[in-house]
């Protein structure tokens, strides 16, 4: 049954608030992220955390899937073709496959970088997660196994940190490296402002009762 106009209203304004909520968080990762950028780093600096976004691009996940955002796609695009039987299923595989791309495109962005920094092709396997990673996959992980699909868009809401990593590093300037840091995180930041965006619309259709805002 379609919402009434006071409903919607009201699912706005909870959106408001939860936008309230999380926005000094990203103005906090926004500026960390500003002043990281503001000063010279040597090379074995930008290759620490270029390995770490890496990591978080390729196997970083929202859920329990332990293949990541990348892996469980691939099993989800997999699963989908078997079973391409009605419209819906084929938006739903059009919708992962975007989703893919947009993902693997992020990791392949910076890969780039890295590997010049490198010298050398860095497999996936070699990346590792950091410690502060580990503590957000485990609270997601926890998210989900408690609120299920609510959980799952809980987690798609607040994904890109509100884009504030890649609004700030979008607009560094300097030589060739960090302008092509800088347009790496430009196209990053357009994707993700989308995949907040779809948790978003995924939050107003899930939610059905006020304490779950």
């Amino acid at each position: 049954m379609p919402l009434t106009a006071t409903e919607i209203a009201d699912v706005d304004a909870r959106l408001d608030e939860l936008v309230a909520v999380a926005s000094p968080y990203w103005a906090g990762e926004h500026e960390v992220v500003q002043t990281f950028f503001s000063r010279l780093h040597t090379k074995e600096e930008h290759i620490r955390w270029l390995r770490a976004q890496c990591w978080k691009e390729f196997w970083g996940r929202l859920d329990a899937a332990r293949t990541g955002i990348i892996g469980r796609s691939v099993d989800q695009l997999a699963e989908l073709y078997s079973r391409l039987q009605s419209p819906e299923l084929r938006l739903e595989f059009l919708d992962v496959a975007r989703e893919l791309y947009e993902e693997f495109h992020h990791y392949a962005l910076l890969a780039d970088i890295l590997e010049d920094l490198e010298g050398r092709y860095v497999p996936p396997i070699e990346l590792e997660q950091l410690p502060e990673d580990a503590k957000l996959a485990q609270m997601r992980d926890h998210i989900v196994s408690s609120e299920g699909e609510l959980g799952a868009f809980v987690n798609k809401f607040s994904e890109g940190g509100g884009s504030s990593m890649y609004k700030a590093g979008m607009d560094i300037s300097g030589g060739e490296l960090e302008q092509r840091i800088a347009a790496a995180f430009r196209i990053i930041f357009d994707d993700e402002v989308g995949h907040m965006r779809k948790g978003a619309a995924g939050l107003r259709g899930t939610v059905q009762a006020p304490e779950q805002w």
